[in-house]
């Protein structure tokens, strides 16, 4: 990770959907593999809002399933980030998204530690193929 400074600040995140579920054959480490979707939107009655979803989802067929969507808003420090698409894309490859995606580990080894199983370590490679979000960003111009 770079020095940059972005004239970016996250304001509030919060989960607006959890669904987890599991066989009753579980062992204690179960296989699973994990999917993260990003979008981004910009409100146009606030134009200086990012909003940035981020979903994991597991195999719907593994013995344990879960999908947590999170919700962020970021604040652009100047009129100029908000225009920026491709700082913004740039702040979100960069810091954006590692700020969001421990949140999300956090609760599923929370939720799994509740559910009886061992507290479940989610291990990423913390890259993100953000190329639709990219296209998305391209054709709002």
């Amino acid at each position: 990770m770079t020095g940059k400074e972005y004239p970016f600040a996250l304001q509030k995140a919060f989960f607006i959907q959890i669904e987890i579920g599991r066989t009753p054959d579980l062992s204690d480490q179960p296989e699973f593999s994990i999917s993260y979707q990003v979008k981004l939107h910009q409100p146009e009655d606030h134009p200086r809002r990012l909003q940035v979803n981020v979903r994991a989802t597991s195999d719907p067929e593994s013995r344990l399933s879960f999908t947590l969507e999170l919700v962020a808003f970021f604040e652009c420090l100047t009129e100029a980030a908000a225009q920026d698409k491709k700082q913004i894309i740039e702040y979100l490859e960069s810091r954006g998204l590692f700020m969001l995606t421990p949140q999300i580990t956090q609760l599923l080894s929370l939720l799994t530690s509740q559910m009886g199983i061992h507290p479940l370590a989610v291990v990423h490679s913390m890259k993100f193929s953000l190329e639709e979000l990219k296209e998305n960003l391209e054709s709002a111009d």
